[in-house]
Formats: structure tokens, C-alpha cells, sequence
């Protein structure tokens, strides 16, 4: 199931929704994640996307 709703995510894009529904659920943002390589992907303790040094999100 966690890859069907990655491909979903995929198809539907608004990632940073995605991994903030199903922060609880590792199997899912670890396909997130792979589906969606490249994509900058770090949450703090709130599930909230945190900025790359030096970066612009």
C-alpha cells in the first residue's frame, strides 16, 4: 500500500502534504522517498520541513 500512495503522491504532487499526512508512517515516507528522489527531504520533531543550509526551500 505505502507504494501505491507514493506513486499517487507522485501523480498528484504537494509533496510537503504528503509527508506531513503520513509522517507516523515510515513504510510510506520511505517510499516517498524513493519515489521521489532528489527532492529535499528533511522533517524536524513536529513533521515540519527544516531548510538546507544555505538553501532556499
Amino acid at each position: 500500500m505505502a507504494e501505491q500512495i507514493a506513486l499517487t503522491a507522485k501523480g498528484m504532487g504537494f509533496y510537503s502534504i504528503w509527508c506531513k499526512i503520513f509522517k507516523q508512517h515510515q513504510a510510506v515516507v520511505a517510499e516517498l522517498r524513493y519515489v521521489l528522489r532528489g527532492t529535499h527531504f528533511v522533517l524536524d520533531s513536529e513533521g515540519n520541513r527544516t531548510a538546507r543550509p544555505d538553501g532556499i526551500i
